[in-house]
C-alpha cells in the first residue's frame, strides 16, 4: 500500500509541482513536499485526488495537529449521539480528520454541543432491522386501514387526522433512516413526524410535509427514548404509505466517521439543518 501511495504522490507532484510547507511535525517527505501520515492514509481511501485537494487536506490536518484546529461552518450531516456513535452523509468529508489520534470533533447545533472521540473513518452505511411494525393509535380519520407497518388507506375529510406507530424502543439520540412509498390520492398531504410522547410535540425531531406522491426518505435523530412516528393532517386528505420502514443506522458512510464515545450536552438537537463543527487535538 505504501508503494502505491508513493507512486500516486510522485505522479501528481511531477504533473503539478508544489512548494514544501514549513510546518513541523511527523511527516512523509516526497519530492520536497511534507505530507502528514494521515494524509497519505486518506489518499488510500480517496484515490484520484488532485494536488490541490491533497494540499488542502494536508494543511487542515497540520492545523489540527500543531495549531488551534479548524472550524467548518454550515456543515450538513446526520448524527447519532447514542451508541453506535457516528456521523454520516456529511457535506464535508470528515474521514481524514477522524484518522488523527486523539482528535476531538465537536458538533454545535447553534446552542448545544456534541463531542466525538475515538474516531475512525466511515466506509459503508449500514442499518438494522425495521422498527415500524404497527399503528396502534389513530383518530380523526373516516377511513384508517393498515397492514402491519403499512398504511393501506387514510381518509380524513376535515383537519383532525392524527396517528402514531409503535414505539421504536431506541435510546435517545439514536439515528434512524426512514423510507416510504407514499401516494397522495387527493387533498392536502399530511405531515410525517417523529415525536415524543405519543401524539406529542415534534420539537427537536422531524416534521416533513408530504405534498407529492413518490418514494420518500428521511433521517431523524431520536429526541427521547420513547419516540414514535406518525402522520398529522393539514386539511382534507386521502393517502397511503407502503414499504414504510424505519431502521437504526449502525455505521457511517464514506463522508463520515464512527466513534467510540460521544458526550452531548442536554438539549443537543441532532436534527438541525446544519452544524458548526470544530476539530481540534487537545
Amino acid at each position: 500500500m505504501k508503494r502505491i501511495i508513493f507512486y500516486i504522490l510522485s505522479f501528481l507532484l511531477l504533473v503539478s509541482p508544489v512548494q514544501a510547507r514549513d510546518i513541523g511535525g511527523d511527516e512523509i517527505h516526497l519530492n520536497g513536499v511534507g505530507i502528514e501520515a494521515e494524509t497519505a492514509t486518506y489518499m488510500g481511501l480517496n484515490t484520484g485526488m488532485t494536488t490541490a485537494q491533497i494540499i488542502a487536506v494536508n494543511d487542515n490536518i497540520r492545523l489540527i495537529k500543531y495549531s488551534t484546529g479548524i472550524t467548518l461552518a454550515s456543515l450538513t450531516g446526520k448524527v447519532s449521539i447514542a451508541a453506535p456513535y457516528l456521523v454520516t452523509t456529511s457535506s464535508v468529508d470528515l474521514r481524514p480528520y477522524a484518522l488523527i489520534s486523539g482528535v476531538q470533533i465537536v458538533f454545535n447545533d447553534g446552542a448545544k454541543t456534541a463531542t466525538y472521540t475515538g474516531n475512525t473513518p466511515g466506509s459503508v452505511e449500514t442499518v438494522g432491522n425495521n422498527l415500524v411494525t404497527s399503528w396502534p393509535t389513530s383518530s380523526g380519520y373516516e377511513t384508517w386501514t393498515v397492514s402491519g407497518g403499512n398504511i393501506t388507506q387514510a381518509i380524513d375529510s376535515g383537519n383532525d387526522g392524527i396517528s402514531a406507530s409503535n414505539s421504536m424502543g431506541l435510546s435517545a439520540g439514536a439515528l434512524v433512516f426512514f423510507t416510504i412509498d407514499y401516494t397522495l390520492t387527493s387533498g392536502t398531504g399530511p405531515t410525517f413526524r417523529m415525536f415524543c410522547p405519543v401524539n406529542g410535540s415534534a420539537t427537536g425531531a422531524i416534521a416533513q410535509l408530504l405534498s407529492t406522491t413518490g418514494a420518500k426518505s428521511f433521517y431523524a435523530t431520536q429526541p427521547s427514548s420513547d419516540s414514535y412516528i406518525g402522520f398529522r393532517s393539514n386539511g382534507a386528505t386521502n393517502f397511503s404509505a407502503s414499504n414504510l420502514l424505519g431502521k437504526k443506522v449502525l455505521t457511517a458512510d464514506t463522508s463520515g466517521f464512527n466513534a467510540t464515545a460521544c458526550t452531548a450536552e442536554s438539549g443537543f438537537n441532532g436534527n438541525v439543518a446544519s452544524f458548526i463543527v470544530t476539530i481540534t487535538k487537545p
